[in-house]
């Protein structure tokens, strides 16, 4: 089926059509946006970046964690006279694990997140005391297999009993007093495959097994890095190949089996070589690129086929380079947008859909231009065609690598003429027709180069039930719907072209609340919805055999009905929840209650705007 953007969902209403390739941007072109102080960040050195189940955008910086909704930060902090905040103001590290509980790691203990009362649980991660700052700083945080949590510390790797709040530390060289640049510091912990963990430390890389608690030092068998090689960050990527950021050595695409490795280091004379030697932070992003943080080289991104990197450092004369070229930690959201921990200047991000925009306006000096007046909807077959409904001008039609126009319009004299130049709304069937919402309805073939026009006849009770058509819908079933605007709800049957009404009847509490219809939708239970302008309507089958209508509306006495009666648009999402759009805000439907809970004005708006209005 098409892909038939609804307006409402996007956000396009304009007099203009952008159109962007939705892959992952060239970055070699990319523009960073920025998030800093002035923006509320508590502090700009952000040591660390989470998303959290809910969505949430977590930053820990050097002096509080932030909470970003996408509107507003709110910043959890220290306090040496409340227990219930974090244990310390410099954030290290987050974790959110598989039961969705959010571990931060300060620079003197570890601290549970509890969402219900949105303050901390704090955890004493040395037996001595917690001003012990070598063995409570808390380096990284990872899940095993088996649901354990293992905490990295400057002085050993510590497994948490979740149920029980006990901690037990595994040293590598018990003996050796607590030093940066010794293996008992460790940088950063990895599981390399079920029961074996692989730890980053001060002098290598330690294999670790939990079950005999039995450490391993991996060689390097080179005299270059045997001495004193501070491991960073060790990562394994989708193929399970191994990479390690080096304290000043560069980086090392290391075989655990062999020892062999490819080392990555800076070479001024080479432009595609690695930026800095002094690596921090390494992440494979979903398109499978591996992206490389460092300290004053900025940020590469490294390409496996020619082996180049290529480098992104702050430029103080483009406001849209990378906010600083020390780059702490990477983390891709679920969105696929990058974002940036720099040290002393904030966040920058790399916007998945970052990649400028082709924008298409209409030209009055050039006829194969986008047509003009307002885009009300867009329709891509899935020829690749891009079709577009005007308000005033028809249709717009742009074949699959061209770079004109094709136009559409009431001209009875061309082999296709619509109903009226105002085109309210556009859909490609699941039979490859373009079906045209206007004054009448219009189901062109493109294959043929036919049309075959629909009006209404208010002496045939067969025919379309309205002058305008607003909306357009097909089900599971392939069976076509049609949203007029003062003549209710169509249901279409191909085989004999004729039209069933559903309309509003004043004396039938079970009929549709309104003859002018905003939205129509079917979701995964294969019940259809209709949205008027005056409520939302659940099409039901009755006990005579009949159909109707279960009516949903506002009531200005009851908080859990409607926010508004003017349905724009419905939307059931990936985890089967109905979303109503009003002309006064989102609703969420419980099904079970047969109630609605607001969201906040201030995240949403006001108004979730339609792609059109009943006074067009």
């Amino acid at each position: 089926m098409a892909n038939n953007v609804h307006i409402v969902r996007l956000l396009i209403v304009f007099s203009f059509l952008f159109i962007a390739n939705l892959s992952f941007p060239q970055f070699d072109e990319i523009k960073f946006k920025h998030l800093s102080v002035e923006d509320g960040l508590s502090n700009s050195s952000v040591n660390c970046i989470l998303q959290d189940s809910r969505g949430f955008m977590w930053f820990g910086t050097a002096n509080g964690l932030n909470r970003w909704d996408g509107y507003e930060i709110k910043i959890f902090n220290y306090d040496s006279n409340d227990s219930s905040t974090l244990s310390n103001a410099i954030i290290v590290t987050l974790y959110e694990d598989t039961r969705g509980v959010l571990w931060v790691g300060t620079a003197i203990g570890l601290n549970r997140f509890n969402r219900e009362t949105e303050n901390f649980t704090r955890y004493v991660i040395s037996a001595d005391s917690i001003e012990n700052t070598f063995q409570n700083h808390i380096n990284q945080i990872v899940e095993d297999y088996s649901g354990a949590l293992w905490i990295a510390t400057r002085y050993g790797i510590c497994r948490l009993d979740i149920a029980t709040g006990e901690v037990k530390r595994f040293i590598p060289k018990a003996k050796y007093p607590q030093s940066a640049s010794s293996d008992n510091y460790i940088q950063s912990v990895c599981e390399i495959e079920k029961g074996r963990l692989l730890l980053g430390t001060g002098d290598g890389v330690i294999s670790f097994i939990p079950a005999t608690g039995e450490f391993s030092k991996l060689p390097f068998n080179n005299p270059a890095l045997d001495s004193n090689p501070s491991i960073t960050k060790v990562y394994k990527d989708k193929a399970g190949t191994l990479w390690l950021g080096m304290e000043n050595r560069g980086l090392l695409h290391y075989n655990i089996d062999t020892g062999e490795f490819n080392r990555y280091k800076h070479d001024p004379a080479d432009s595609y070589s690695l930026s800095s030697d002094k690596v921090y932070t390494i992440l494979e992003d979903q398109s499978g690129i591996l992206w490389i943080g460092t300290w004053g080289g900025g940020l590469n991104k490294f390409s496996r086929d020619t082996k180049h990197f290529t480098a992104y450092k702050h430029n103080s004369r483009d406001d849209g380079s990378i906010c600083s070229s020390i780059t702490w930690t990477i983390y891709e959201d679920k969105d696929g947008n990058l974002w940036i921990g720099t040290y002393e200047d904030g966040i920058s991000m790399i916007s998945k859909w970052g990649k400028p925009f082709k924008y298409y306006v209409h030209d009055t000096q050039d006829p194969s231009s986008l047509g003009s007046g307002e885009v009300m909807a867009i329709c891509e077959a899935r020829s690749g065609d891009l079709w577009v409904a005007h308000w005033g001008s028809g249709i717009s039609r742009l074949i699959r690598g061209s770079k004109k126009f094709i136009h559409y319009g009431n001209n009875p004299a061309a082999q296709i003429s619509i109903g009226d130049n105002s085109v309210a709304d556009i859909y490609e069937d699941r039979s490859g027709n373009i079906w045209v919402g206007s004054w009448g309805l219009d189901r062109i073939d493109p294959l043929k180069n036919q049309v075959i026009h629909y009006r209404y006849d208010p002496t045939n009770t067969n025919s379309l039930g309205g002058y305008r058509v607003m909306e357009i819908y097909e089900d599971r079933e392939g069976i076509m719907w049609f949203g007029t605007g003062v003549g209710g709800v169509d249901r279409f049957d191909r085989d004999s072209g004729t039209f069933k009404h559903y309309k509003h009847d004043p004396t039938d509490s079970m009929s549709l609340s309104d003859n002018f219809v905003l939205s129509i939708y079917q979701d995964s239970k294969n019940t259809i919805w209709v949205g008027t302008i005056n409520g939302l309507c659940k099409l039901v089958h009755l006990e005579n055999g009949k159909e109707g209508f279960v009516r949903y509306k506002n009531d200005p006495l009851n908080p859990a009905s409607l926010s508004s009666d003017g349905i724009m648009d419905i939307f059931e999402d990936s985890n089967k929840r109905l979303w109503i759009c009003t002309n006064n805000g989102l609703n969420l439907f419980n099904r079970e209650k047969g109630s609605f809970i607001r969201s906040e004005e201030r995240r949403v708006g006001k108004e979730c705007r339609s792609r059109w209005s009943p006074y067009h």
